[in-house]
Parts: structure tokens; C-alpha cells; sequence
């Protein structure tokens, strides 16, 4: 009987190793959003807007903040989408990366759940990145539309 149990358990713990390597190995192979590290940012512009005449604009450039924010989208499940839908309608949460060097990095998520970086790659993602926008204890002022483009 304690044979039977230990080659049970055996069984069951060499089945959670390789699910867990499995899980790693997906993980190396899915697209990332943000091709830069956190501390390669110093500051980042944060736009939401269902319509684009009543932007609201939240600015981080803490580290804390700055890492914070990076983690929440690093942490987003992306899909690569090649179809050509509209990309169009809801709640848009636009994030713009200032970078160190002078460059910028700009994910625009559109609800459903659409995402499109600033180069060119388009994605589907389950995430709310919007929720990032909300979360973030910073307050908010309006913006002119031509700010977002």
C-alpha cells in the first residue's frame, strides 16, 4: 500500500514539473509589449478617452510608478492578430513612453481588447490595460485632443 502512495505522488509531482516547464517555455516564446526596460523610461504620459474631446491625461515619472506600470503590462497575456478589424470604439487608455535616449513608445489598447504599439504590431490581449490608467494614484487634467496625435 505505501509503495502504491509513493509512486503516486511520484507520478503527480513529475506531471506538475512538467507542467511547469511547459508553462516556462510558452512564456520565452510570447510576444512582449514593451521591447525596453523601466529604468530606460523616465517618464510616462497616460491618455484615456471614450471620446477623443474629453482626454484625460495622468503623468507618472517615479520609479515606483514607472515600475509599476511596466510590471501591470508586462504581466498582459498578447496574441498576435493579423486580420484587418477595426480597431475602433469604447474606452481607449493610451500609454506613451518616454525614454531616456529621446525615443518614444506609444501602446494604444481600444476596448475589445485591442492593442496596437507604435511599431505596428497589433495584438489581442484578455488584460483590462485600462485598468492601469485607473489604478494609478496620480491626478488626472484634461488634455486637447491634438495632444494625442
Amino acid at each position: 500500500m505505501m509503495n502504491r502512495k509513493h509512486i503516486r505522488n511520484g507520478l503527480i509531482g513529475a506531471a506538475l514539473v512538467l507542467l511547469a516547464a511547459a508553462a516556462l517555455a510558452r512564456g520565452w516564446d510570447a510576444p512582449s509589449l514593451l521591447p525596453f526596460e523601466a529604468e530606460e523610461i523616465s517618464e510616462i504620459e497616460m491618455y484615456q478617452y471614450i471620446v477623443p474631446a474629453a482626454t484625460q491625461k495622468k503623468t507618472v515619472s517615479g520609479p515606483d510608478q514607472i515600475a509599476q506600470v511596466c510590471r501591470r503590462i508586462a504581466a498582459a497575456s498578447v496574441q498576435p492578430r493579423t486580420d484587418e478589424q477595426s480597431y475602433t470604439g469604447g474606452e481607449t487608455t493610451i500609454f506613451r513612453f518616454h525614454l531616456q535616449d529621446q525615443r518614444t513608445f506609444e501602446i494604444c489598447f481600444t476596448e475589445p481588447h485591442f492593442v496596437r504599439c507604435t511599431d505596428g504590431a497589433v495584438y489581442q490581449t484578455p488584460s483590462n490595460l485600462g485598468g492601469i490608467w485607473k489604478a494609478m494614484d496620480v491626478p488626472a487634467e484634461s488634455v486637447p485632443e491634438n495632444e494625442l496625435f
